[in-house]
């Protein structure tokens, strides 16, 4: 789970013990037995992020434009309205497309409304969180910590598709386009190349399901429609 990596950190961990620092000071994280996860957007990825936090033995609440209450009843969480999933949630993570009705769905108002000391997870879209907004909080204390997937920034690599692309094609890298944003040198703030989804399974999948679509749209028989 993302917040496992960001509570505490341990990149900084292995960094420091690699130099041959064993002292644990700044280390300490919290369990997330009995902590409560909000998560927004239940969709494919939302609903399997609400039953691995109900593994860990969080309690879930969810926010989402469509509630699904059979979900919620199978799965064992609650669906509240945004402030009071940003109220209550220790960890909130983000799983909801990007566009227009998404950008800066968290934004200065919605950091306000979060509790002290929070984590912020987003794999979704960069544009979902308003990094300026994000900042202030973290220099704050209000956000703790992040771990993002995914920056408003990122020039190249903005779909899964373009990842495939790039291991047929050329490497593409992110380090000059990156090197100054400030959230690189923060060491509460975890980012990777939007690699959450890039397992040898979930590329396979990928590429079947474009199989299918291609196969079913010749046979004039469409799958997967999204508008």
């Amino acid at each position: 789970m993302p917040c496992t990596t960001v509570s505490p950190n341990p990149q900084f961990a292995s960094i420091r013990t690699a130099r041959g620092n064993f002292s644990q000071e700044g280390l300490r994280g919290f369990d997330l037995r009995g902590k409560t996860l909000g998560v927004i957007g239940t969709g494919d990825i939302g609903r399997h992020a609400a039953t691995i936090a109900r593994g860990f033995g969080m309690e879930v609440l969810a926010y989402d434009v469509k509630p699904d209450p059979a979900l919620a009843r199978e799965l064992g969480f609650r669906y509240v309205d945004m402030n009071a999933l940003l109220g209550a949630a220790d960890v909130v993570t983000l799983h909801v497309p990007g566009g227009p009705a998404t950008r800066h769905l968290l934004s200065t108002e919605q950091f306000d409304a979060m509790k002290p000391g929070v984590i912020l997870i987003n794999t979704a879209r960069g544009n979902v969180v308003d990094i300026e907004a994000l900042l202030h909080a973290l220099a704050e204390g209000k956000v703790a910590a992040a771990g993002l997937d995914v920056l408003p920034e990122e020039p190249v690599i903005r779909e899964e598709a373009e990842l495939l692309r790039s291991y047929f094609a050329r490497e593409h890298k992110l380090n000059t386009l990156l090197a100054n944003h400030v959230l690189l040198r923060m060491r509460k703030v975890v980012i990777t190349p939007h690699s959450a989804f890039n397992t040898r399974e979930a590329v396979q999948r990928i590429l079947d399901t474009t199989k299918q679509n291609i196969d079913a749209y010749l046979e004039g028989k469409p799958i997967n429609l999204v508008a």
